[in-house]
């Protein structure tokens, strides 16, 4: 009721507020007056796929969306399809996270992503994607122009590692790509033949994926060419301290110094 007369806001925060399935209805009530609404934030609020049904009838109405977090509602799949449906013609959304959600495999995430040409920031991390998700990801974002893109708790594997690396080589916008505890190991192979062609990118987070040393050599000789590099998130991998050495090096031989994290 009280956001209802706000129909000017452009800026909803309402995190962490444990609205569930129930409240959800009242809420879509009042986001549905909201019509110059640019920002929406209901992270944390254990909504469910009814309560996504619902916030999604609310949200039809907001044309000039930009960012929408629904993080850790745990919508799954049935979530997911009812967000295709309520985004379907949106031409203003730039920042979707979609973490935490349970969303698995279902080919709705490619359906929601396909053609989001001005989406610009994606989160899908911790969905349990495993290879087929990934997959379905991957045909929704072929052809977006994506700056930052988090895949991070995914369970991706050396195969998913392959797709994901076969569909962002020409994604030459990227700046930040989060793939940490995938268990990608020797697919970080893929990831490096793939490098060269990411001439934008900044931070790369390979945290937690058992790489070892022979791997981290294919990164090390495919980034070194790189110049706007700053940050390399290896921790919790499994380099020897010879393979740390000479990736600390690495600054030496680029046009930048990046901040490598072994730890």
């Amino acid at each position: 009721e009280a956001i209802k007369n706000l129909t000017s806001l452009k800026d909803l925060n309402i995190t962490g507020n444990r609205i569930s399935s129930d409240g959800s209805i009242y809420l879509k009530e009042g986001i549905k007056t909201l019509t110059s609404l640019k920002i929406l934030n209901v992270s944390t609020n254990n909504l469910g796929p009814d309560g996504i049904k619902f916030l999604c009838e609310g949200i039809k109405s907001c044309k000039s969306l930009e960012e929408l977090n629904l993080a850790n509602n745990k919508i799954g799949a049935d979530g997911i399809k009812y967000l295709v449906d309520c985004l379907k013609h949106s031409t203003s959304l730039m920042k979707l996270n979609i973490s935490d959600n349970e969303i698995k495999a279902t080919e709705y995430l490619s359906e929601l992503l396909e053609k989001k040409y001005s989406l610009s920031k994606l989160d899908v991390s911790g969905n349990d994607l495993g290879v087929e998700g990934i997959q379905y990801l991957c045909d929704g974002i072929k052809d977006l122009r994506l700056t930052i893109l988090n895949v991070s708790k995914n369970e991706i594997g050396v195969i998913g590692m392959r797709i994901l690396s076969d569909t962002i080589k020409d994604m030459v916008s990227l700046k930040s790509l989060f793939i940490s505890q995938n268990k990608i190991e020797v697919g970080v192979m893929h990831l490096s033949y793939r490098l060269k062609n990411l001439v934008s990118l900044e931070i790369l987070d390979l945290s937690y994926n058992n790489i070892g040393d022979i791997g981290a050599d294919y990164l090390r000789n495919k980034i070194k060419n790189f110049s706007s590099f700053t940050f390399l998130n290896l921790s919790g991998n499994k380099l020897s301290l010879l393979s740390e050495k000479m990736l600390k090096r690495l600054p030496e031989r680029m046009n930048c110094e990046p901040f490598i994290r072994f730890r």
